[in-house]
């Protein structure tokens, strides 16, 4: 099992429990799944995704979706092409917003600007996840989600379900925190 997996495998008892803790979650079965799609004869493209729980809102459950994406080789041309079948894998109802992080080999280069334009896509040119990627993704993810209860709660007026959400969001950003730092130790430690 490749690191990408195992970054998978363990938040999925992570959402299960933050779901368990809402008043309108869904069935745990539709929290993650994991697909391949074949774009060739040669290549496939390995999509897993996670539903994290987020805000309550009309008696809905509202989710913040983590695509972990792996694929051997990918070119320029196939970006909009690889978003469209990753979103198109999951069901975006309640869903309200979605980051895909991308890990593979990219064949070609990119301009700045040019990559700018899939925003909520973060490429990893690599081949291998390791200790600093699995650190990349727990903190894009935990400032994610900082930010939105940070712009929430700024001015302080949080009351009813939403106070539940903040503390609960606050305690999951806290585990992604301790995971990242764990993983930051174990580079420090690699490299000396």
């Amino acid at each position: 099992m490749n690191q990408l997996d195992s970054i998978y495998q363990r938040f999925i008892p992570m959402v299960i429990r933050q779901n368990q803790k809402t008043t309108h979650g869904i069935n745990s079965d539709k929290l993650y799944r994991q697909t391949s799609i074949p774009l060739d004869d040669e290549r496939t493209l390995n999509i897993r995704w996670i539903k994290i729980p987020t805000f309550q809102r009309d008696q809905h459950q509202y989710y913040y979706t983590v695509f972990l994406n792996n694929i051997e080789l990918w070119r320029k041309g196939e970006i909009r092409n690889i978003q469209r079948q990753t979103l198109e894998t999951t069901d975006k109802q309640h869903v309200d917003s979605y980051t895909i992080f991308m890990l593979g080999r990219f064949y070609g280069c990119f301009e700045i600007n040019q990559n700018m334009k899939w925003y909520k896509t973060f490429i990893i040119n690599s081949m291998v996840c390791d200790n600093r990627h699995e650190s990349m993704i727990y903190g894009f993810i935990s400032s994610f989600l900082q930010n939105r209860l940070n712009r929430l709660t700024g001015d302080g007026l949080v009351f009813g379900d939403i106070t539940r959400d903040v503390v609960r969001l606050r305690g999951f950003c806290s585990v992604l925190d301790e995971v990242m730092v764990f993983n930051n130790n174990k580079v420090k430690v690699i490299k000396e």
